[in-house]
């Protein structure tokens, strides 16, 4: 806790975070709604347009290949735009987690050194992420967004294939191992690019070299690398279902006695408007533990 007493804007700097994931997913759904709720004539019309375009950049064989087809036209676009979701998402999370690793650097190594000191050093180090490591944030989110997409793909594959499993045993197993592995993959990739971004942050390194020295780092010491993940998550758990729990407790109590509402208004509701909100500022908060823990550690 001494870093947060050096950086007390840690503590609010995953606010940032979701107002631009706020709105990035604000986007997606309005994007979305376009795909789908759009006229076929549209469709047609971009179509036309688009193989007109590639005709004129190419021998004429790939623009025969589009399908006419407005249905298959909106589920290729919906995928497309999902994707560009997930990897926009996941940038700005990894562009977070570097600037804030990149803030308890700084005060690691020159907490006591008076002639280093620096007013803002949070500013600072978003400043070195948006100058020298855009790169290998964006590279490590295309990672796991492609890891996410495939997990997504899996289970919509598994969504519309109820009664083929239902009918056809094996289906079925290939289909839940699958996305079985794919979570797998997912979770695994995600442990390894959070290390390597503290790395990027560290020694300003590039994203390969990160996760090739968070390999090296891994394998070297496995059992306290396990223990301090379990820690870790049982911190960011505790933080996560306490907080929310005791603000929806006070907001309830609160308006049980308060003046401002009506005998015939039930309180529960916005207390579940303040549980919700408690749990993402909390989750924010255990991001933040998260991250000083870990770039403690390495």
């Amino acid at each position: 806790t001494k870093v947060f007493k050096v950086i007390p804007s840690m503590m609010v700097w995953p606010l940032v975070s979701i107002v631009f994931l706020t709105a990035t997913y604000f986007w997606a759904f309005l994007v979305a709604a376009y795909i789908f709720y759009v006229d076929e004539d549209t469709y047609a019309e971009n179509l036309d347009k688009l193989q007109k375009a590639i005709e004129e950049y190419s021998s004429g064989d790939a623009a025969s290949h589009l399908d006419s087809d407005p249905s298959t036209q909106k589920w290729v676009l919906f995928w497309v735009h999902i994707f560009g979701v997930l990897w926009v998402v996941e940038f700005i999370r990894a562009c977070t987690w570097i600037t804030m690793s990149g803030a308890v650097c700084y005060w690691y190594f020159f907490r006591d050194d008076a002639e280093k000191k620096e007013r803002f050093p949070l500013l600072s180090s978003c400043k070195r992420v948006l100058r020298y490591h855009l790169g290998s944030a964006a590279f490590g989110a295309l990672i796991i967004a492609i890891c996410q997409l495939i997990r997504y793909m899996l289970a919509t594959l598994d969504y519309y294939t109820k009664d083929m499993q239902d009918s056809n045993l094996m289906f079925k197993l290939v289909i839940k191992c699958a996305q079985c592995a794919a979570w797998c993959l997912q979770k695994t990739i995600e442990f390894i690019s959070y290390y390597g971004y503290v790395y990027v942050a560290i020694d300003g390194i590039g994203f390969c070299q990160a996760c090739a020295a968070t390999f090296k780092f891994v394998a070297a010491h496995p059992v306290q690398t396990a223990v301090n993940k379990t820690v870790e998550k049982l911190l960011v758990m505790l933080i996560s279902l306490t907080t929310p729990l005791i603000c929806a407790f006070i907001a309830y109590m609160w308006l049980q006695n308060s003046l401002f509402l009506a005998e015939d208004d039930n309180p529960l509701y916005p207390t579940v408007m303040v549980g919700i909100c408690a749990y993402f500022i909390a989750d924010a908060i255990g991001v933040v533990f998260q991250c000083t823990i870990d770039t403690m550690y390495l």
